[in-house]
C-alpha cells in the first residue's frame, strides 16, 4: 500500500503545494533512498549491488561512485536523485562550516560534473530527501525548520520540474568559463583607495572618480573606446595632492547637483560642489582637524531634515558624525563611534542606525531616536581579524544583515532578525580589504566580491565561490555596468607591496558575450 500510495502521490494526484503530512515521511525516504542511489533489492543472505543509471557495478561489495567535484566542499549523505533526462543530479550535504543540512545541484553532460550550487529552493536549514515524481514534472523533497529532522517541524513541498531549464543555464555559464576577465585591463596608475562612478558628463556612459594616495582626486571620462584618456583633476591644493583615500557622491548642499565628499589620510576631508556639468568647486570648508587620519566616508540623512550628513572613519581614532545644515555646512556632532562604522536601518523604522567595532572587541548596535545614537546592550561578536562592516540585505527579506570583512581572519555573515539583533550564519567566506555586492550573475540576487573573489547568491542566504582573481590586497572596488551592456563590471585596485602601487583596473562581465 505505501508504495501505490507514493506512486499516486508523485504522479501528479497533488493539486496543490501544501506540506505533505509528516506521517508520511518514513515510506518517503525508503522510496527516495532507493531510488536515488540506485540500490537492488538483495535477496536475504545477499549484498546489495550499486548501480549507475541502471548498470552493476562490478563485483559484490558496494563501490565509490560520487566525484570528487561533488564532495570537496560539502559533506554528503544519505538521499540522491537525478533528473528524469538524466542531465543533473540533486543531493542533500551539511555544509562543510557548520551543521545546517541543504539540498545541492550539479549538471552531468554524460561525462562530467559541473560545480555543486545550492538548489534555488532549498532554504538554508534542514533540507533533504529529493525524489522526482514518476511523470518527471515534480520535485519533492522535505524541509525541516531546525537542523535535525525532529518532530512535527519537517514537512514536505514540491517545486515544478521546469526549474531543471535555469539550473541548466547556469551551470552552462559557470562551466564556459569564468564570471569576469582573469586578466584587468588599465584604466589609471596610482595607489587607488577609494573608486565611485556616475555620469559626470551626461553622454550616457558612466565615468569614474578615484581617491589617490599619491596623486590628486580625478575624473576618469569614459570614452566609446573605454579607453579613460580624459583625466581631469577636481581639486588642486598642496594638502589634496596626496594621501587620498575615500570618495562619496551626493548632494550635499540641496542644489538638486552632484557633489563630491573626499576623505584623505594626512589632513581634513575635503566637500565639493558640482556645477551639474561635470565642473566642481571647493566649499572651502576642512572637514575635521589636521591630526585626524582618514580612511573612509559613509553618508546618511541621520536626523531626517532631508540632507545628507556624514559619517568619517579614522586611523586609530573613534569615527566621527557631521551633521549637515542643508547649505553643505557640516558640523561635527558630539556623538563619537568605534573604529568601523557601518551605516543603514537595521530595526526597520526608516532612519539610519550604526553598527560600529572596536579592534578585537564586539560589534555595537547604535540604535537613531530622533538624530540621537543610543548604545544597545546587545553585541555582535563578530571575532578577532575583522576589517570591515558592511551592511547588505543578503536574503531579500527587507531587512538589513551584517558582513564581517575578515582582514586576517575568514569573512562571515550575520542574519537580522528584522529588529536589529544578529545571529552568525555558518557559511564563511575569504578574508579580504574590501568588498562589493551586486547581481552579477543577472539573476537578481545580490552577489558579492570579496577581496578578488566572487561569490553568487545561491538563494536562502547562501553563497557559492565562482572565481578568484588574484592580485594582492584590493585597495578599492566598485560593481558598475561601464559599457552600457545590462550587466556589472568590476573596478578594483590591489596594491602590490614592491612597488607601493595600486593601480586600477576594470574586469568585463562576459556573461552577456557568452
Amino acid at each position: 500500500m505505501k508504495i501505490l500510495l507514493f506512486t499516486n502521490l508523485f504522479g501528479g494526484a497533488m493539486k496543490d503545494r501544501r506540506p505533505i503530512s509528516l506521517a508520511l515521511a518514513a515510506g518517503f525516504l525508503t522510496l527516495a533512498i532507493g531510488a536515488g542511489f540506485g540500490f537492488q533489492r538483495a535477496a536475504v543472505g545477499e549484498r546489495p549491488v550499486e548501480t549507475f543509471f541502471g548498470q552493476p557495478a562490478p563485483g559484490a561489495e558496494p563501490v565509490k561512485f560520487c566525484p570528487e567535484i561533488l564532495t570537496a566542499e560539502k559533506h554528503p549523505h544519505g538521499q540522491m536523485a537525478f533528473s528524469p533526462d538524466g542531465t543533473g543530479v540533486f543531493w542533500s550535504a551539511m555544509l562543510q562550516d557548520g551543521p545546517e543540512q541543504t539540498i545541492y545541484y550539479s549538471a552531468f553532460d554524460g561525462k562530467a560534473f559541473s560545480r555543486p550550487t545550492v538548489a534555488p529552493f532549498a532554504a538554508a536549514k534542514g533540507n533533504g530527501g529529493p525524489a522526482f515524481s514518476a511523470d518527471g514534472k515534480r520535485l519533492f523533497f522535505i524541509r525541516s525548520f531546525s537542523e535535525q529532522f525532529v518532530g512535527d517541524q519537517a514537512h514536505f513541498y514540491w517545486v515544478d520540474a521546469s526549474i531543471l531549464d535555469d539550473l541548466k543555464r547556469k551551470a552552462k555559464d559557470l562551466k564556459a568559463g569564468e564570471i569576469f576577465t582573469p586578466k584587468g585591463r588599465l584604466v589609471t596608475e596610482g595607489r587607488i583607495f577609494g573608486v565611485a562612478s556616475h555620469d559626470f558628463d551626461k553622454d550616457g556612459r558612466p565615468d569614474i572618480i578615484v581617491s589617490d594616495y599619491l596623486n590628486p582626486a580625478r575624473i576618469l571620462y569614459n570614452d566609446a573606446g573605454l579607453e579613460f584618456k580624459n583625466a581631469v583633476p577636481v581639486i588642486l591644493t598642496s594638502e589634496t595632492a596626496k594621501t587620498g583615500h575615500g570618495v562619496a557622491l551626493g548632494d550635499f548642499n540641496g542644489d538638486g547637483r552632484l557633489d563630491i565628499f573626499l576623505v584623505y589620510n594626512e589632513y581634513p576631508s575635503r566637500l565639493l560642489f558640482g556645477d551639474g556639468k561635470g565642473g566642481f568647486t571647493d566649499s572651502g570648508r576642512a572637514i575635521g582637524t589636521p591630526d585626524l587620519s582618514g580612511t573612509s566616508v559613509e553618508i546618511a540623512d541621520v536626523d531626517r531634515d532631508g540632507d545628507l550628513d556624514v559619517f568619517v572613519t579614522y586611523y586609530q581614532e573613534r569615527a566621527r558624525l557631521y551633521l549637515n545644515d542643508g547649505a553643505g555646512s557640516l558640523a561635527v556632532s558630539d556623538q563619537t563611534f568605534f573604529d568601523g562604522v557601518a551605516v543603514g536601518d537595521l530595526d526597520g523604522d526608516g532612519d539610519a542606525d550604526v553598527v560600529s567595532r572596536r579592534e578585537g572587541s564586539p560589534a555595537s548596535v547604535w540604535l537613531n531616536e530622533k538624530g540621537r545614537f543610543s548604545l544597545q546592550e546587545r553585541t555582535i561578536d563578530v571575532g578577532e581579524g575583522i576589517g570591515r562592516l558592511v551592511l547588505i540585505d543578503m536574503d531579500a527579506d527587507g531587512d538589513l544583515d551584517l558582513f564581517a570583512l575578515g582582514r586576517t581572519a575568514r569573512s562571515a555573515l550575520w542574519e537580522n532578525d528584522g529588529r536589529g539583533s544578529f545571529g552568525r550564519l555558518d557559511q564563511v567566506f575569504d578574508s579580504g580589504t574590501r568588498m562589493a555586492v551586486g547581481a552579477i550573475d543577472l539573476d537578481g540576487k545580490k552577489d558579492l566580491v570579496v577581496g578578488f573573489a566572487v561569490w553568487i547568491n545561491t538563494g536562502g542566504g547562501l553563497y557559492e565561490k565562482a572565481q578568484t582573481i588574484s592580485l594582492g590586497p584590493v585597495s578599492a572596488l566598485e560593481l558598475v555596468d561601464i559599457d552600457g551592456d545590462g550587466d556589472l563590471d568590476m573596478l578594483a585596485a590591489g596594491l602590490d607591496r614592491a612597488t607601493g602601487r595600486a593601480d586600477l583596473l576594470l574586469f568585463m562581465n562576459t556573461l552577456r558575450k557568452r
